[in-house]
């Protein structure tokens, strides 16, 4: 009996060591990423608008994705590197066109993960001389 006993007590030791190795805080993937916060866009000149955000720990990239008009569809428009800490980001998109209303968002990507796009934000580039 005591030879059985030993063996179901090694048996049960073994077993918590390995649930013990399944924590849920598994580093190995990372978590979906926020949405971006505090996302700004201004006009620049009749052909440029400046967008803004600040970035976040542990982020990879971040796709700017730009709509023309109120109603217009989505679509990627930039990919920009993530600062290696966080940090404010200013990105000036030009060749845009005149006294014409646009929308941005951003998608934040961290490992394989990306989050839901962030609020969007809009500008209207100028007029010719308003700049």
């Amino acid at each position: 009996m005591s030879i059985l006993r030993r063996a179901v007590g090694a048996t049960l030791a073994l077993a918590g060591v390995l649930l013990a190795g399944c924590s849920s805080d598994s580093t190995t993937s990372p978590s979906i990423p926020n949405p971006i916060l505090g996302f700004n866009v201004t006009a620049q000149s009749s052909s440029a608008v400046q967008y803004s955000f600040r970035s976040g720990a542990g982020d990879a990239s971040y796709t700017v994705e730009q709509a023309e008009g109120s109603s217009g569809a989505f679509t990627a428009d930039t990919v920009i590197a993530a600062p290696a800490t966080p940090s404010n980001v200013a990105v000036t998109r030009g060749g845009l066109k005149v006294n014409t209303l646009y929308r941005f968002r951003v998608i934040t990507t961290r490992g394989s993960q990306q989050s839901v796009p962030s609020s969007e934000a809009s500008a209207t580039t100028l007029l010719p001389g308003n700049a």
